[in-house]
């Protein structure tokens, strides 16, 4: 046994084994110590296209007299079938397995799939019938992603990002024409730290934005490998660059890209401060409010703040000597609507950027509907508070959550509402 080194990968995958079900204990033994508690699910498909469920838990923990929100990972499980029952039961009964104690699950947070969200057959809805006291919210980042994802639907702008993936996709599928945009790279951008182009998530939207600006600030060297292999021997990378460097001289990508990049800017740090596990419902309403503000004061003054982004995408065509015109206009369009325009500049402001804002807001507004509600409702109690009803905010707090689990604060004579309300 003095020679034994344990390197194996059966003995340290034992060892891994060993170490994850300790850490696992100590979270589900802080998870049943809090007495209250939340859990976050999220599925997906992974490599070998095995579907998988990743079990989260949120709840408070006590440290120097201070209570802090942990977010913890629990458990991957494997999933045979993606229905509403099947879900919650695997979600249930993982739970019990790892020792979480239920009786303390007041919350529930998922994305807005049919099989998660319903009322009837969802996850939310299976789980609230054994645990009524389980709110659902719906995930506000990836609500914020869809909503990001229906404002890129757009035509000028599904197309600006589909173009920029599939020059993504082209540079990296050969170890030469990525070496030709390194190269291309430290010719224009001799003090950038990009080396290539980064890859365009396709679920989670607000993610694009590095992407966006790395291709907005390379698209000098981007255009000059293009031009290259646009001569190269091989006459599938040669037909491809051509086609892709017409693409991106066009006046409604360079347009797109420009307005996606400004809108990305101010909705990528919201996402980082949504997934934060220190933010709570009201703080991320309070955040997305002000993205609202915003957003609504530039579509007030959308002239000037289009202006700036027709000049950056000027900018983008001047070492080519191209300018930015309007489309060829038909008669009779069936695939794009007429926007009546003398100028370029017009044109696209109301061909891209206002459609582009509008939607967005509505988006914003439909999406977080329910989560004020939500907060709406949580607010009773601070507003009872406020008004002198109850002497001591700790001791209501407390009695509060004494009460989620006796039922007493949603009895059916209560003055605010059932306990399914």
């Amino acid at each position: 046994m003095l020679n034994a080194t344990y390197l194996s990968p059966t003995i340290q995958n034992e060892l891994i084994s060993i170490c994850g079900e300790v850490v696992q204990k100590k979270i589900v033994q802080e998870i049943n110590s809090s007495q209250c508690f939340s859990i976050l699910v999220d599925e997906t498909t992974d490599v070998s296209r095995q579907e998988q469920m990743s079990i989260c838990a949120r709840y408070t923990k006590l440290e120097n007299n201070v209570f802090i929100l942990r977010e913890e990972f629990l458990n991957f499980v494997a999933v045979g079938s993606t229905t509403g029952k099947n879900l919650a039961n695997t979600i249930l009964s993982e739970l019990e397995r790892l020792g979480v104690d239920c009786q303390y699950l007041i919350g529930q947070g998922y994305d807005g799939a049919s099989a998660m969200k319903g009322c009837f057959n969802g996850v939310q809805a299976i789980i609230r019938e054994s645990h009524p006291e389980a709110l659902y919210v719906h995930c506000s980042s990836h609500s914020l992603n869809l909503a990001l994802c229906h404002s890129c639907q757009i035509q000028p702008i599904r197309n600006t990002i589909g173009t920029i993936k599939s020059v993504g996709n082209f540079m990296k599928s050969s170890a030469k024409r990525t070496n030709c945009l390194k190269h291309s790279i430290r010719k224009n951008f001799p003090e950038t730290k990009w080396q290539t182009l980064t890859a365009m998530c396709e679920t989670r939207w607000v993610e694009n934005h590095d992407g966006l600006i790395r291709f907005q600030e390379i698209f000098k060297a981007i255009l000059d490998t293009l031009e290259d292999l646009s001569t190269d021997v091989d006459s599938e990378t040669s037909s491809k660059a051509n086609n892709f460097l017409k693409s991106i001289i066009a006046s409604d990508f360079v347009i797109s890209l420009c307005c996606l990049t400004m809108l990305f800017s101010y909705t990528l740090p919201l996402c980082k401060i949504l997934q934060s596990p220190m933010c709570d419902l009201s703080a991320a309403l309070q955040h997305v409010d002000l993205i609202i503000i915003t957003i609504e004061d530039i579509r007030k003054n959308v002239d000037l703040k289009f202006t700036k982004i027709f000049k950056a995408a000027q900018d983008l065509l001047t070492p080519l000597k191209e300018d930015i015109k309007i489309p060829r206009l038909a008669l009779r369009q069936q695939h794009r609507p007429n926007y009546s325009a003398t100028d370029p500049e017009t044109y696209f402001r109301r061909s891209i950027m206002i459609p582009l804002l509008d939607d967005f807001l509505d988006q914003l507004r439909r999406r977080f509907k329910d989560h004020n509600t939500t907060l709406s409702s949580l607010n009773i109690l601070f507003r009872l508070c406020a008004a002198g009803i109850t002497l001591n905010f700790k001791f209501t707090i407390s009695l509060f959550i004494k009460s989620i689990w006796t039922g007493t604060v949603y009895n059916r004579n209560s003055t605010y509402g059932s306990k399914n309300g």
